[in-house]
């Protein structure tokens, strides 16, 4: 397969009439064929080229999850460009902005959703600051997004001069289609930029095609699974989103529908009742978290009988998994599990989801073993940018709780010396764009340089400890792992966030924020008021209950490991704050910097608690 043209063409002659995607449009629900698909891409293409873009430019696209942004993005590969994705939470500019991105990129054409979009993002950047941009392309276009910039064209427009172009030459399509080569520059993914500025990541033709042969060999193949699909909801900017499961709708032919909105997923989930669902794991956690904050307030008999339930379904599971019997009381109480949490939580999901991917951060094993109980087996994948979103896979037969699972086919795994993880194979990507020191160095050797550090077990499955660059080294020389600690801690429903701090200091210390659902729910039982996180933070009774959750998860954990200090936040991290990625992880140096007067109060009195 030359690439993601041929990809396109090869669905479109397999299935033309099955589901592609379905949106909501006009008020309704409207499905969309593979070759409806294909034939807004066409329009897409040609209205590209017939804009004067040429093979080799560079296309932006800024908008949330919808179709607009996966079909302009096959568009303009199939018209020969290169295209770009811009996360919408950039600023317009700074470090890791928007401005960046786009002058660096070099891009020529921006697709933009609409005028609230052009107005926050590129407003502060039009004219003069984005000399090389010829056409911004709105897909909800009005006079508002006309009036900022005269270079805004209807994407209606742009779809009429590809419809006209197709008429004019209608072979034109395929012969785009056909330039394209493995070797070929398809993707420039900016990294997330947690210091500095962003390195764009380029990604081949070849390197998603590699990839997505290897993954479809590890997935469910049967027409259910396919038919039935996922629902889209990540940024599509992020390379697991665009990589794996983008072209993997293509590649693979399930067909998935498109979210509203985040505040809608739950609604949208009902209604698609997908058969595949993949998320960032803070979707899960805070599954996890509510169910358990319910048991948390359930009181009396009820309480004990809804805690004792939620316990015996997890055991009924491992026995059933070892092949024992259970005993009557264990059956009667998984049975309880069953219609109270595991059946409610499934209907949640649509109700026929058998198949959950996590990624993107790692994810406590007992939130993925109580959704494997639950009926819903969640496996956890590892991967980065560079490795075109992924290298390794737990999946149905080749699971492991506490790794990452196994190497998918195409990718050759080992660990350096220092306890790196190394990885090469035909996903891994071309290189940095413009940066050929960056390159060099995570290339050193013929090999990728994942910054993680990891073992591999003998049977082949990879354990993730930490990043390289993350290990803290406290003032005594001793190596902390801050994710192992912090992710005990975030385990309970109270805490959203936990941030360590140890490095070159005496003792451990935490910065925690709270779950606001939660603490609302242990306000109204301490009988503490109404008020916010940053009202609440401060009662006594929350500081108990934060200090009980750090107490159990210390326990697992040598001394020198553990949190001595903590404060709580009057906030949660977020993406606007600074605090968190686009994917949600925690940015650890902005987090550091920015609390620098709260970590530094925790030791100013030398000792710890």
């Amino acid at each position: 397969m030359a690439g993601i043209p041929d990809m396109l063409r090869s669905r479109v002659k397999d299935s033309p009439s099955q589901r592609a995607y379905t949106s909501f449009v006009d008020g309704r629900w409207k499905h969309f064929t593979w070759a409806d698909y294909e034939a807004r891409v066409r329009d897409i293409a040609l209205g590209l080229i017939d804009l004067g873009v040429q093979r080799g430019d560079v296309v932006a696209i800024l908008g949330s999850t919808r179709a607009e942004w996966a079909l302009c993005d096959v568009g303009a590969l199939c018209a020969g460009a290169v295209t770009v994705g811009l996360y919408p939470t950039l600023q317009p500019e700074g470090i890791g902005s928007m401005h960046y991105v786009l002058d660096h990129s070099e891009a020529r054409v921006i697709f933009v959703e609409n005028a609230a979009f052009l107005r926050a993002r590129l407003g502060p950047l039009l004219a003069a600051k984005l000399p090389r941009v010829t056409h911004i392309i709105v897909w909800d276009h009005d006079a508002e997004a006309q009036a900022l910039d005269p270079r805004v064209l209807a994407y209606s427009d742009l779809l009429a001069r590809g419809v006209a172009a197709a008429r004019k030459a209608p072979d034109a399509f395929a012969r785009a289609c056909d330039a394209a080569r493995p070797e070929d520059l398809a993707l420039l993914i900016y990294t997330s930029g947690t210091t500095g500025n962003p390195k764009g990541a380029m990604l081949s033709h070849g390197n998603v095609c590699e990839l997505q042969k290897a993954v479809a060999e590890l997935l469910p193949k049967d027409d259910v699974t396919r038919a039935g699909g996922t629902v889209s909801f990540l940024p599509m900017a992020h390379a697991a989103e665009r990589c794996l499961a983008h072209y993997g709708r293509i590649q693979q032919g399930y067909a998935t529908t498109f979210a509203r909105s985040m505040e809608t997923l739950l609604d949208d989930l009902a209604q698609a009742k997908p058969t595949r669902f993949g998320s960032v794991p803070r979707i899960f956690e805070k599954v996890y978290a509510r169910v358990q904050g319910e048991l948390a307030k359930a009181s009396g008999l009820k309480g004990k009988l809804a805690n004792a339930a939620f316990a015996a379904g997890l055991r009924a599971h491992k026995l059933r998994q070892a092949g024992e019997p259970l005993d009557l009381r264990t059956r009667a109480l998984a049975a309880v599990f069953e219609r109270r949490i595991a059946g409610p939580l499934r209907d949640r999901f649509g109700g026929r989801c058998g198949f959950f991917i996590s990624g993107a951060a790692p994810i406590a094993t007992e939130i993925l073993e109580f959704f494997e109980a639950c009926g819903m087996p969640t496996y956890e994948a590892y991967g980065l940018t560079e490795t075109t979103a992924i290298l390794t896979f737990n999946r149905p037969g080749a699971l492991r709780y506490g790794t990452v699972g196994r190497p998918i086919p195409c990718v050759e795994l080992k660990i350096a010396p220092d306890g790196e993880v190394l990885a090469r194979g035909p996903n891994i990507f071309m290189g940095y764009y413009k940066d050929p020191a960056a390159t060099a160095e995570a290339m050193e050797g013929g090999w990728f340089h994942t910054g993680d550090i990891g073992v591999i077990d003998a049977d082949g499955f990879l354990k993730i400890t930490d990043r390289k660059k993350n290990i803290l080294v406290t003032a005594g020389g001793k190596n902390i792992t801050p994710s192992n600690l912090e992710n005990e801690v975030k385990n309970h429903p109270l805490v959203s966030y936990c941030h360590l701090h140890a490095d070159k200091r005496p003792f451990v210390t935490a910065l925690i924020c709270l779950d606001p659902d939660t603490l609302k729910a242990l306000a109204a039982d301490k009988g503490l008021g109404s008020g916010g996180v940053a009202d609440l933070a401060g009662k006594p009774e929350v500081r108990a209950a934060v200090q009980a959750a750090v107490d159990a998860a210390n326990a697992r954990f040598a001394q020198y490991e553990r949190i001595k200090k903590f404060a709580i936040l009057p906030t949660e991290f977020s993406v606007d704050g600074g605090e968190l990625t686009p994917t949600l992880k925690v940015k650890r140096k902005e987090v550091d910097k920015k609390y620098a007067s709260v970590i530094d109060a925790m030791y100013s009195g030398g000792g710890a608690d």
